[in-house]
This record gives structure tokens, sequence and C-alpha cells, in this order.
């Protein structure tokens, strides 16, 4: 009987020796996933900044004096989400068959938890949303 006992305490040891090597792996797996979550939530924030601006932009009451403050706002509002305000970006143009458009570009660096363990610290997230747009008058 004495044998079964000591069997069991070392089982115990080996139990407590797994977790010991499996926690730091189970740790980043946990925080990648986290991180995972919090870069694809950026991703969908910059979207909506420049997506936001685009729509600004066609607005047909926002004249080409007021286009650039209309662009920026719409997207400053649309970042509520993120920490640090997006770069906005945007340029009008024509395209082939001589519609008017506008093109808005969002982007942002973001700072991940595994990254700034692992030394990869920031990646740039870009978005960019093209709109048709009524001629711009005055321009």
């Amino acid at each position: 009987m004495r044998r079964g006992r000591s069997r069991r305490r070392s089982r115990r040891g080996a139990a407590a020796v797994e977790l010991a090597v499996l926690l730091p792996f189970l740790t980043l797996a946990s925080l990648g996933a986290v991180d995972f979550g919090l870069a694809f939530r950026c991703v969908a924030a910059v979207t909506d900044c420049a997506r936001s601006g685009a729509a600004a932009a066609i607005d047909p009451a926002v004249g080409a004096a007021g286009l650039d403050a209309a662009i920026r706002a719409a997207a400053a509002g649309a970042a509520a989400d993120l920490d640090v305000a997006p770069t906005v970006s945007w340029a009008a143009g024509q395209d082939a068959e001589g519609l008017d458009y506008v093109e808005v570009t969002a982007t942002y660096e973001y700072h991940g938890i595994v990254g700034s363990l692992s030394g990869l610290s920031s990646a740039t997230i870009a978005r960019t949303v093209r709109m048709m747009r009524a001629p711009l008058s005055g321009s």
C-alpha cells in the first residue's frame, strides 16, 4: 500500500512541472488572441474613418473651401475607438470616364501587446476609400 501513495505524490509533482513548462506558452497564446482582437478592432475603426471622411466629401452641401475640414472632422468623429486619431489624407480627381471622385486614406500606427514582447512593436494600418462626387463648385 505504501507504494501506491508514493506514486500519487510523484504524479502530482509531475503535473506541477508540466503546468510550469506549459504556462508561458498558454499565456503567450492568450495574449496573442487578445492582440488579434485588438488589431481587428483597429482595422475596423480605421476603415470607418476613411469611409466617414469620404462620405463627408461627397456631401453636396460641402463646398470646395470647406472640403478639407469636413473630411478631417468626419474621420476624427469616427475614430472614437482609437487612442490616437489616424492620419487622414485625401485627393480629388477624375476617373477614366470623366467622373469626379474623392479618395480618402486613413493611416494608423498599431502597437500590439505580443508584438512589444517579441520586439515587433508596431504595424501600420492604412485604408483607402474612393467615392464618386458631383463636380466641385468653385474649383
